[in-house]
This record gives structure tokens, sequence and C-alpha cells, in this order.
């Protein structure tokens, strides 16, 4: 599939975040922010990617601890 196919199938979302994607590590909150989009409509996004083999994803999780 060339360029301007795969460019032609993204939905307005994807076209959104995948031009904050970078190879460094970076943050569902970053790519967000960096996107206009809220992080719903972002993970929405990546695993559209993902599906289409555009993207790998990482994932990693954290446990804070807050006193309330």
């Amino acid at each position: 599939m060339n360029d301007n196919l795969i460019i032609e199938s993204l939905s307005p979302i994807e076209r959104a975040v995948l031009p904050n994607l970078s190879e460094k590590a970076t943050s569902l909150n970053e790519i967000s922010k960096k996107s206009e989009t809220d992080n719903t409509t972002t993970t929405r996004a990546l695993e559209f990617l993902k599906n289409k083999n555009l993207v790998n994803i990482k994932t990693q999780e954290k446990k804070i601890v807050t006193k309330d």
C-alpha cells in the first residue's frame, strides 16, 4: 500500500495523533496535549493505528498512592 492510500484511509483522529508521535517514549498525556484531543480519543486513535500496523504501543502501569 502506498503512502497516499494509507493517509487517505486514516480517520480525523488518527490524522491528529500520528504527527505527534516520536521515537522516544511519550506519555499519553503528552500526545493528547500535542494533538489537542482528550486521553480517551487519543487512546482510541492509537488503537486504530495499531490495528492498521502503523504503530507499536508499549504500556507501563504505575501505582500512585495519594492521601485524601
